[in-house]
């Protein structure tokens, strides 16, 4: 469920990404009891996007978390990466 009320506004935010950044998604059952500073830590570490969301979804389930726990990692490529791929 997104949400108890028939009609909901998403949260938007527009930023610029540069060639390397990291968005991680997450519900409220990652975001609730994982810290901020923990969670940017996790994702930067130097292991697969997998292994990364598999260790946030671990944390906070370890940190006390009873709801969902979903996690998404996008890792921003150059633009020249996205060329080569479509040439």
């Amino acid at each position: 469920a997104i949400g108890p009320f028939e009609e909901m506004a998403p949260d938007t935010y527009q930023t610029t990404l540069k060639p390397h950044d990291l968005i991680v998604l997450g519900t409220d059952g990652l975001c609730k009891p994982v810290l901020d500073d923990e969670m940017a830590e996790i994702a930067q570490r130097d292991c697969s996007l997998q292994e990364r969301c598999q260790l946030l979804v671990d944390t906070a389930l370890r940190n006390g978390g009873t709801d969902n726990v979903t996690v998404l990692i996008i890792h921003a490529q150059p633009a020249s990466w996205f060329a080569n791929l479509l040439a």
